[in-house]
């Protein structure tokens, strides 16, 4: 008799899912109302000390987006700087190659909106930076 007790169970348990469907429902409206944001960013790959690299960053997303390039010698200290909206979603900022990167460097950038999906997009991380040969 304890064997059919559990069989309604999964039945009251089934009754929440479709409480379940709408909100699943309002979850992809909720999800396309938010705007997406994607990046892209040709990396570099060599530089000459007493030179400045741009970075430049293509963003879709919302005009007010969040673009900060990290940047150091390999394993740091790194310093953090925000790229400038260039318009179109283009962003753009500059690595100064000074004698503190003349035997490389390695870089990063986080793209971030506060109401967008995703939050946070990364190009390139602390722990996996572009990395970039000084000659």
């Amino acid at each position: 008799e304890s064997a059919p007790e559990p069989k309604p169970k999964p039945v009251v348990e089934s009754t929440p899912e479709p409480v379940v469907e709408p909100n699943s429902e309002s979850t992809p409206r909720s999800e396309s109302a938010l705007p997406r944001l994607a990046a892209d960013h040709v990396p570099i790959k060599r530089a000459a000390v007493g030179t400045t690299k741009s970075v430049v960053v293509r963003v879709k997303g919302p005009a007010n987006t969040s673009v900060t390039l990290y940047y150091g010698p390999p394993g740091g200290p790194h310093q953090a700087t925000r790229l400038d909206s260039q318009g179109d979603g283009v962003y753009k900022g500059s690595i100064t190659v000074g004698e503190a990167l003349g035997k490389g460097f390695e870089y990063w950038v986080l793209v971030k909106h506060k109401r967008t999906t995703p939050r946070v997009v990364a190009l390139g991380s602390q722990s996996r930076p572009y990395t970039v040969t000084v000659l």
